[in-house]
C-alpha cells in the first residue's frame, strides 16, 4: 500500500498479489484480502501421490524439502525428516508439482525455496541441515529467482 503511484511497477516485479492505493485501499481492501486467503490456500493445498514398490502415500507440498534423483529412483525429502522413493524421472515429478516454491538446482535436484536457509560455497543448505551441490550453470538463476520469491 502507498500514495505514490510510481511504485505501483515495483510492486509487479517482486510478484505483488494486489496494489492497493491509499486514497482508494478502503474500497478494495476486502478483495484483496479475499484473493491472498484464496492464494495462500491454493498453494497449501497440493500434494504428491508417491507410488513405490506398491506402496502408495500422499505427501502435501508444503512438507516437500527437495526432491533429487538418485541412481534409478528419485528421492523425496519431507518436513518429518524421512526420505521416500518414488520410480518417476525428476523432470516428470517437478511437472507434476507445478509449484511456484520449486525450482531446479541441478539437473537432476529441485528444491522447495520454503527450506532454503542460505545459499553458501555454491550449495544449498537447507533447512534440515542437507547441502546440495547447485550447478555452475543454473547458479546465477537461482540466485535470481531466490531474490525474486524473498523481495531482494
Amino acid at each position: 500500500m502507498t500514495s505514490h503511484d510510481e511504485f505501483a511497477p515495483d510492486g509487479y516485479r517482486v510478484q505483488a498479489l494486489r496494489y492497493l492505493s491509499k486514497q482508494t485501499w478502503k474500497k478494495f481492501l476486502s478483495e484483496a484480502l479475499d484473493a491472498a486467503t484464496a492464494q495462500v490456500e491454493k498453494q497449501g493445498t497440493g500434494s504428491l501421490t508417491v507410488s513405490h514398490y506398491g506402496n502408495i502415500q500422499r505427501i502435501p507440498h508444503r512438507d516437500i524439502l527437495y526432491i533429487r534423483h538418485i541412481s534409478r529412483y528419485c528421492e523425496i525429502a519431507i518436513k518429518a525428516g524421512e526420505t521416500i522413493q518414488d520410480d518417476r524421472g525428476i523432470k516428470k515429478l517437478f511437472e507434476i508439482i507445478g509449484d511456484g516454491r520449486f525450482i531446479f538446482i541441478d539437473r537432476g535436484a529441485f528444491i522447495n525455496l520454503d527450506y532454503l536457509q542460505k545459499i553458501e560455497n555454491g550449495q544449498a543448505v537447507m533447512t534440515n541441515g542437507h547441502s546440495l551441490p547447485i550447478s555452475r550453470r543454473l547458479l546465477p538463476q537461482v540466485k535470481l529467482t531466490i531474490n525474486r520469491y524473498y523481495g531482494g
